[in-house]
Formats: structure tokens, sequence, C-alpha cells
């Protein structure tokens, strides 16, 4: 715990599963521009996302629900020019995945048009159906589950959408079963963890999630406490740095301590 990888240049698929085999956690980061996405990747963050989060953080909106496809394709090509070694994820933005053939055309404009090495899916409607179709064409994804800000649409953005041990457990093997090649878990019950990232062979990323997973990810602003609303579980790194990269390196470098989360 706490090794810095050795790995030199773009980091791959590859280069996240061999560092959940050696037991390096993963450092993950938002970014949604191209400023911001030269400076985290300098800071040595491991993967960066371009998540549908852009909707509250930069657009100025109260949900994520609004953000286009254009929104993220666009997002994702400013980030992914940028990104010299951390590993690019863009998210699925909410209604691209309505159907099975809609998805596989939306996963496309990501990687194709946008940069993007992986597309992200919340578990929701077509989700694990679109999981397997991907895998199928070779396309890496990463499943989300747990929390699912997408499902604000309906049961509204801040109420707790409960879930059960049981069918958390179940969620986690059916991505698994359905080819999913990374997994991020929001706001799962913290002793799950192990017990997750045992049955996954594949790296699974945690946020508000407790500490025992792969890695951990973060939206910049949190980090940078500039967030409206800051997340139970989130951290100001830059209240006692000196700069923005000085509090990204050392969100990164308290990821890979084993220091953040601290439970």
């Amino acid at each position: 715990m706490g090794k810095h990888s050795d790995y030199h240049g773009k980091l791959t698929l590859a280069s996240l599963q061999a560092m959940k085999a050696t037991r390096e956690p993963i450092a993950c980061l938002t970014a949604y521009d191209a400023s911001f996405a030269r400076i985290i990747d300098q800071a040595g963050a491991d993967l960066v996302l371009i998540g549908d989060s852009l909707g509250m953080v930069v657009q100025g909106k109260s949900t994520t629900t609004g953000v286009t496809m254009d929104d993220m394709v666009y997002h994702c090509r400013c980030v992914s020019r940028c990104l010299k070694r951390a590993f690019c994820v863009a998210d699925m933005p909410f209604l691209s995945y309505t159907s099975v053939r809609e998805g596989v055309c939306n996963a496309r404009r990501l990687l194709q048009d946008g940069g993007a090495q992986m597309v992200k899916i919340e578990m929701i409607g077509y989700g694990l159906e679109l999981v397997r179709k991907l895998a199928v064409c070779e396309v890496p994804v990463c499943a989300h589950i747990g929390f699912r800000p997408q499902l604000m649409a309906k049961s509204g953005y801040f109420s707790k959408q409960t879930q059960s041990e049981e069918d958390l457990l179940q969620q986690v093997k059916d991505c698994v079963e359905a080819g999913a090649d990374l997994l991020l878990v929001e706001c799962g019950a913290a002793h799950l963890g192990a017990k997750i990232r045992i049955i996954a062979a594949q790296p699974v990323i945690g946020i508000g999630s407790g500490k025992d997973y792969d890695g951990q990810i973060l939206v910049m602003h949190d980090v940078l406490g500039i967030s409206k609303q800051m997340p139970s579980f989130a951290q100001n790194f830059l209240e006692s740095r000196d700069s923005i990269q000085a509090a990204f390196a050392a969100y990164v470098e308290a990821v890979k301590t084993g220091v953040f989360p601290s439970c």
C-alpha cells in the first residue's frame, strides 16, 4: 500500500488490472476541461472520468439529467487530448441508452469522437443488456452500481435509494457476468467493500463507500472545496495547500497511502 506504480506512458485497462493485482490503490478524479485535465494528469491521477456531474458543477443545473450526448462528447474531447498518462473514462448520460442499439451508437461517439478509452454506464434501464452487447463488441465498460444519480429523475436526487446488501452483491455478480471491465460503487455499505473486491476480478472503484476498494474517485470540485454542496464523504484538499496542483497531488497521495478515505 502506498507504492506508486512504475508505469510509464498512457495507462491502459491492463495497467489498472495490474494495479488491482498488486494492491496498489487506483486514484481517480473527474475533469471537464483541458486546463484541469492537464493539472490532474500531472498530479499523478490514474483514471480521469468525464462525468455527467458536469451538469451541476459546470453548467449550474440542479441535477445531471439535463446533460446531453453532445455535451459529453464535447467535454470528453477537451479532456482526452490533454491526458498523457491517466486512463480516460466517459459517462453515458441520462436517456442515452433507452435501447441497446442507441447505447452502442452513443458509446461509439464517446470513444471515436470524444477520445475516451472506456464508457461508464449506470445500471438502470437497458444498462445490463448494453454491458453485454458492448462486451461482445470489445468496448471497455465501467458499470456504476449502488447509488445512481440518474435515478433522480424519478426518485428525487437526494432521496435515499433503498437497496439491500443482497441486492448490491447481486448487482456486482450480474455486472461481472455481463462482461464489465471496471465497477464503480457509489455510497455502498462500507463493510461490503472487501467482499465486493473479492467477488469481482475486475478493479472496483469506490465513492462514499469506505476504503476497502481497489481505488477511490471524487469530483474535482469536491477536492478543491468549491462545490455548492459538499458530500459528507468528500474532503477539501486545497484547504491546507498553497495551490490547486498541490491539492490534487495531495489527494492522489492520500489515496495511494490509504489515508483517504479514513474509514
